[in-house]
């Protein structure tokens, strides 16, 4: 606005001034006229650094509709009995292993995004994913001794449709967040 700029402007007086009795002209001080009220006009902002948990639900999120739609294919076109507690992943599986691979890959992606000069060796992150990886795997090995009444499995249709719920959910935290980061690379 008007007002905001002729404020900057009153800002830079005295130093143009000062100068200018050094013999220093302002395009010296300031490099072109154009050039400097661009960058008053229309100043440059930093990128707004993304929480962690934002990362985190919005890629656990991305997992949920992925694992949701996989498990539905796995349940449309598997032979197994409904019966069989190994044959489905239930529903609270679904919901904390999404939440973990949401975790993981957010904080992998934060390494990245580093300097290189900040981020951790390439062998302590690989270690750090190696026993995030293991983690699951004993969490999901944990997870085929809890009755499916606990942990009841869904029907093809259910996890299609809890994919959609989630990826719709995703989508929705996006825009009313303004959250534009993308969950890989």
């Amino acid at each position: 606005k008007e007002d905001e700029a002729k404020a900057e402007i009153d800002k830079l007086l005295p130093e143009i001034i000062e100068n200018q009795i050094k013999g220093i002209p302002a395009n010296q001080l300031y490099g072109p006229v154009t050039q400097r009220a661009q960058s008053i006009t229309h100043p440059v902002k930093k990128p707004k650094k993304t929480p962690f948990w934002a990362s985190w639900l919005d890629t656990s999120l991305l997992f949920f509709s992925l694992f949701g739609l996989l498990y539905g294919v796995v349940a449309l076109t598997g032979n197994g009995s409904k019966n069989d507690p190994n044959s489905q992943t239930g529903i609270i599986t679904l919901i904390v292993l999404s939440a973990m691979w949401g975790a993981l890959l957010s904080w992998f992606n934060n390494q990245m995004k580093k300097p290189k000069s900040e981020r951790p060796g390439w062998g302590i992150t690989i270690g750090y994913l190696v026993v995030g990886m293991v983690f699951m795997f004993v969490f999901l090995a944990a997870m085929s001794v809890i009755p499916t009444t606990i942990n009841p499995p869904l029907n093809a249709i259910g996890y299609f449709i809890a994919a959609i719920v989630a990826f719709g959910g995703r989508f929705l935290f996006r825009s009313m967040t303004g959250y534009k980061e993308r969950s890989f690379f």
